[in-house]
């Protein structure tokens, strides 16, 4: 076997011929024979590393692919190649890897430029589990988060305004402490977890980009603004957390309900928001297309004599 930087064959990336159960230490024993990239590419819906290898004696051609955090390694043959009799010519250039094989059940192309044409669509059958087995977590891990803290911004309001003592007062008062107390204590809780689902998405960015995205912006649109109107009151009622509530810019509740001020971070809070989604999207696609420049450059650096 050595390695090649092109194939001269369509390779059959949406079914592998061979999986093996995979760990760092195999890589190691067989970096001479298995000559991966040294940095990640866009072979695959997960981080991985990959090579091209030639069989000397018979001339079949082979993608490897090592799926780092599922420690597996897939191989691949050509596209109009006996599956059978490709499995049976990988086995004997690397019998080592014997004890390590699994069922091979990825039915999902990994993302590569391929010399010729795409073989047609899968059917909606077919379509494999592999790619929903990686992208399930993320989902359910946006998911619980994002209701999570919504539903903690809620119930941990009322513990606050005890904690803090804001009861007191009627919807009737003027000034309206019942709803600045109200909606001080629903920007705390608001914040905290807004907070929560940040540190989640930057926890999850690397596996999953456009959960943690979306776990950046939406917070932001549905949680920011009562963190804004938190911080607007906090500074309008000097002596809030203290008790004394005599000092207030809102006279009454149409002073309060219309105030310039929280109506302009309102609409900052939606705008940055919807902005900010667009900008992570953006960053998404580009380092998706830097890392798939930087694989068709390490396979030409690896082509070159």
């Amino acid at each position: 076997m050595h390695s090649i930087g092109r194939y001269s064959q369509q390779m059959d990336f949406h079914n592998s011929i061979l999986e093996y159960r995979f760990d760092e230490a195999l890589k190691a024993g067989l970096s001479e024979r298995l000559p991966f990239e040294k940095e990640e590419s866009h072979f695959a819906t997960e981080p991985s590393v990959a090579c091209g290898i030639r069989a000397d004696d018979t001339g079949d051609e082979f993608g490897v692919i090592y799926l780092q955090s599922s420690q597996q390694l897939l191989v691949f043959a050509a596209t109009h190649a006996d599956r059978a009799s490709a499995a049976a010519v990988f086995k004997k250039e690397f019998p080592e890897l014997s004890a390590h094989e699994i069922p091979a059940t990825f039915k999902m192309g990994p993302q590569v430029d391929s010399p010729a044409p795409m073989n047609p669509p899968l059917p909606a059958s077919e379509i494999p589990s592999a790619v929903m087995r990686f992208e399930l977590p993320g989902m359910l891990i946006f998911l619980v988060v994002l209701i999570g803290s919504l539903y903690a911004a809620y119930s941990f309001q009322e513990p606050v305004m005890q904690r803090l003592g804001l009861h007191g007062g009627s919807p009737g008062d003027a000034p309206p402490w019942y709803f600045i107390t109200q909606d001080f204590a629903k920007g705390i809780c608001s914040g905290g977890a807004l907070l929560l689902c940040l540190l989640v998405a930057v926890a999850m960015w690397r596996w999953w980009p456009s959960y943690a995205a979306i776990l950046v912006w939406m917070p932001l649109l549905s949680l920011g603004q009562d963190v804004a109107r938190s911080w607007i009151i906090y500074q309008a009622c000097p002596g809030l957390l203290d008790g004394q509530r005599t000092t207030s810019r809102w006279p009454t509740f149409q002073s309060y309900l219309y105030d310039q001020d929280i109506a302009w971070a309102d609409t900052v809070i939606i705008v940055g928001a919807v902005l900010l989604s667009v900008i992570l999207s953006l960053v998404n696609v580009y380092v998706l297309h830097k890392l798939a420049q930087r694989s068709a450059r390490l396979r030409l650096e690896g082509s070159a004599p």
